[in-house]
């Protein structure tokens, strides 16, 4: 879990933009008078597109691997068991 930074009001009023940045690194807790009263926490944009396996940055070998299985076909192992009894 994260570390929850402490700070008081009057610290959130004086450097504002401050907290709010601070919140990339951690939670901040606000306090009034040794009272927690609120939380500030990162925004996550609920509407970003979910990440898929298609988003991914593919290395090198595997680009290569994948230009070698040539377009549309799918590495199975069944087909390449099939192969290697063929062979023999």
């Amino acid at each position: 879990m994260r570390h929850m930074k402490e700070i008081t009001i009057r610290e959130l009023h004086e450097r504002t933009g401050h907290w709010v940045r601070r919140t990339k690194l951690d939670r901040v807790v606000i306090t009034d008078r040794g009272v927690k009263r609120a939380v500030l926490i990162p925004f996550e944009d609920d509407e970003a597109p979910p990440r898929t396996l298609r988003d991914r940055k593919l290395t090198r070998a595997y680009a290569a691997l994948q230009g070698r299985l040539g377009p549309g076909r799918a590495l199975d192992v069944t087909d390449l068991i099939s192969e290697d009894r063929d062979r023999e």
